[in-house]
């Protein structure tokens, strides 16, 4: 029995039996279910397991120059096909083959004209914020000493947070393109939107008659995720007092350390007006981040020596940075808050 705390103290019945009401009292305190483990042992220890939930995580992302876009391949075109048939194109003439807008058509000069866009020229900034990121708490600790009615103790924890954030932006983008033009003399060319198959449909001569260039202003529609598994590792003080039989809060605060894994995806469409390319790719990255944590817990006794708590932390880790030709993102842990609910062990 600790001779400090408030419930160890004995009021007798009768002169000479101080002793064995003592001794019944504690008796009570220590089998009693509700009473607090914490104010008998100052030597004991505890492990705590719960489903963590982070919130205020966003994200920045940004670009800013001349991106190349991705080539679709020979024959293939922003605003049409001319492919290979099977019959091999035999005299010179393909079924598969296909366009989509009007303007691409002179029916004057009996041309076909298809376009290629090759890099573009962007600037804009976007944000992102988070629903909420689910992920696993741990804690082990113990306490060191006592200070009237505050017990202190040490805590080590680690978190793993899973952590997706992302979003779509659109901005305008100067484009530059090749241009390719085939021969429809003597054809006759269908509606826009034509497409055939390497099976059979209206022949189109395969011979280019003519290549250019061309530049213009188009829409670039961009969608952009960040995804980083975060691992963290807290250290620091708790201090602790007993409301009642059954309740109890705690005072936290440290230094805290994370690992964040992950990459940043993007993926950009650029419409020309006429017809559209895709670009896509990720970035990859790993920092360590360093900062510190102060949050607040409350627990209420539910078994010998278990507890159903209840926690909130706000942690300042700093941000995640991807960078690579032009392109950025940010993700932003500089004022996460974590809420955890679980279970504590006392042993």
């Amino acid at each position: 029995m600790n001779p400090d705390h408030p419930r160890s103290s004995c009021r007798i019945a009768r002169p000479g039996r101080t002793g064995a009401w003592c001794v019944l009292w504690g008796a009570v305190v220590l089998l009693v279910p509700g009473s607090s483990v914490w104010a008998k042992d100052p030597l004991i220890r505890h492990f705590r397991a719960g489903v963590l939930i982070g919130a205020n995580i966003n994200a920045e992302f940004s670009q800013s120059g001349t991106f190349d876009t991705s080539p679709a391949g020979p024959g293939v075109y922003d605003d049409g096909f001319v492919l290979t048939d099977n019959t091999g194109n035999a005299g010179g003439y393909t079924s598969n083959w296909g366009y989509d807008n009007a303007s691409q058509y002179d029916a004057g000069a009996e041309t076909l004209t298809f376009s290629s866009s090759t890099t573009f020229n962007a600037a804009d900034s976007s944000t992102a914020n988070s629903d909420p990121q689910f992920g696993l708490d741990l804690a082990y600790g113990g306490t060191l000493k006592r200070i009237g009615k505050t017990w202190i103790s040490w805590e080590v924890g680690f978190s793993l947070v899973p952590i997706k954030v992302g979003g779509d932006a659109t901005s305008d983008a100067t484009f530059s393109a090749n241009t390719v033009t085939y021969s429809t003399a003597g054809q006759v060319i269908p509606l826009p939107g034509y497409r055939g198959s390497p099976d059979g449909g209206v022949p189109l001569a395969t011979d280019i008659t003519g290549t250019g260039q061309s530049t213009g202003i188009g829409t670039l529609s961009a969608s952009r995720e960040i995804e980083t598994m975060l691992y963290n590792l807290r250290l620091g003080p708790h201090f602790h007092w007993d409301l009642n039989r059954h309740w109890s809060i705690e005072a936290m605060g440290g230094f805290a350390l994370g690992l964040a894994d992950g990459k940043y995806d993007y993926t950009e469409t650029l419409n020309t007006g006429t017809g559209q390319s895709s670009t896509s790719g990720d970035i990859r990255q790993t920092s360590w981040l360093y900062g510190g944590y102060v949050g607040v817990l409350t627990q209420v006794h539910v078994e010998r020596n278990a507890y159903f708590y209840g926690s909130a932390q706000f942690m300042s880790l700093g941000n995640v940075e991807f960078s690579s030709g032009g392109r950025q993102a940010e993700l932003q842990l500089d004022q996460g808050l974590y809420f955890s609910l679980g279970f504590t062990w006392l042993f």
